[in-house]
């Protein structure tokens, strides 16, 4: 069974939105207010430093349920745009109502979250989407924060944001997320009582772009019983589909149906270590085709993407290990979180990546590549 949508010719901005935010710079929305100036007499104290990024990491972890107003300035390549979102979340049910209070760059709209469904209604245009939600993070741009993988985090001192006595964190980024020239950096005001942020920002520069955000907190709520009433999405019956421009999205839930329609070749139904497969979706775009399927063996899940080719040169980057995978060469990395493989062919490039040994990821890689 498949379904057809159109989306926006946005995905390219999306991911590399998503690399920011799995890294250091998370995407971060807020007021405008300058970055903390912190006090750094206490910077030498290194115990209490180690504990306050201990006790930070700890708080977004736990949660279990939160409620904030997230206000937000962002400035891309001498452009700025702000927007004021207010997000309730019951970590427990995995549940999220995101509501845009004010926006710069686009109307107002609500979004409701659930495990598997994201709806968003926009009440302007008496508009509703509804697609499938495939992340294991209900609040990425703050659990982001907390991949210890991916930044390394320093105790800067004390200081005052907006009338709150805040701890300072600098974050830097590990070599395991960035092997370039670009200049990434993330500070984040922590509040002295909850550990709760108060104030991020993070800041991208390099020779091609310029990134800056800010994102700041406020009437934040934490661990309060929240109403199941708040994730209800009150849409009228005559609310229509947008019409999106870009690249033609197709999902799929039946292989067979995947495997007749797909423009190339998509790995076989079953894997090594008994993964089967879950869904698909393809991306028909005007200069590019690719296809990406989820497998579970029931416990753990993970991800293969094919195209016709790949446009980067994964041998010149000393973060991916070579491999053999099969009768090819294999691009491999370890993220912590993740194992990342990839490999070319002569007629198609391949990804796959989930929670792997290299042993079983070059096992996995060898089946798709043969399939």
């Amino acid at each position: 069974m498949s379904q057809d949508n159109r989306r926006p010719a946005v995905l390219a901005v999306l991911v590399a939105v998503t690399v920011l935010s799995s890294g250091l710079a998370g995407v971060a929305f807020a007021d405008g207010s300058s970055t903390p100036a912190a006090q750094t007499t206490d910077s030498t104290d290194d115990a209490d430093g180690e504990e306050v990024v201990d006790t930070f990491i700890e708080r977004i972890e736990t949660l279990e349920t939160v409620e904030f107003t997230r206000t937000t300035e962002t400035e891309y390549d001498g452009e700025t745009t702000t927007g004021t979102q207010r997000v309730v979340a019951d970590l427990n049910a995995f549940e999220k109502r995101v509501e845009t209070l004010e926006s710069s760059y686009g109307t107002n709209t609500t979004m409701v979250v659930n495990e598997t469904t994201s709806v968003t209604y926009n009440p302007d245009e008496n508009t509703v989407s509804k697609f499938d939600y495939r992340s294991d993070r209900l609040l990425p741009q703050l659990q982001s924060l907390t991949n210890e993988s991916a930044v390394d985090y320093h105790y800067e001192g004390t200081d005052t944001v907006a009338g709150t006595d805040v701890y300072v964190l600098t974050g830097e980024p590990t070599q395991a997320q960035y092997n370039n020239d670009a200049n990434v950096s993330v500070t984040v005001a922590v509040d002295t009582e909850t550990y709760f942020p108060v104030q991020i920002t993070s800041a991208v520069d390099s020779e091609d772009m310029s990134f800056s955000t800010t994102q700041t907190y406020t009437n934040v709520s934490l661990n309060e019983e929240v109403p199941e009433s708040a994730f209800e999405l009150d849409v009228p019956s005559d609310a229509t589909e947008p019409s999106f421009g870009g690249p033609e999205v197709t999902s799929y839930d039946d292989y067979d149906a995947l495997q007749s329609d797909a423009e190339l070749s998509v790995p076989g139904a079953e894997l090594p270590g008994d993964y089967e497969f879950e869904d698909a979706r393809t991306i028909d775009g005007d200069n590019y085709y690719t296809a990406m399927l989820t497998y579970t063996n029931g416990e753990e899940r993970i991800h293969v993407s094919t195209q016709a080719d790949s446009p980067f040169d994964w041998s010149e980057d000393d973060d991916y290990e070579q491999v053999t995978v099969g009768d090819e060469t294999g691009y491999y990395a370890d993220f912590d979180e993740y194992a990342f493989l990839h490999v070319d062919t002569d007629s198609q490039s391949y990804t796959v990546h989930g929670q792997l040994t290299k042993d079983e990821l070059t096992d996995i890689g060898s089946a798709v590549i043969e399939s």
